[in-house]
């Protein structure tokens, strides 16, 4: 972990927002492929990083639920 908890902190998030185990969650940090953030300031970024994480998760499974209603 990069000192503040920060993966630990999004893999619970995302896990307890999709209902699944944190087993199942990767968190990915650092790579110049991702989009461009403030950075990580102790738990500011985790706050901050898990808010929109919490966001992006259950836009993902409204998305989901439109498809499988669709089908």
């Amino acid at each position: 972990d990069i000192g503040t908890g920060t993966y630990t902190i999004l893999t619970q998030i995302a896990a307890d927002s999709l209902g699944l185990p944190t087993s199942s969650i990767k968190v990915e940090l650092g790579d110049s492929r991702f989009p461009r953030t403030a950075g990580s300031g102790g738990s500011w970024g985790a706050a901050s990083a898990g808010s929109a994480l919490h966001n992006a998760c259950n836009a993902l499974k409204q998305r989901i639920l439109e498809a499988a209603q669709s089908s």
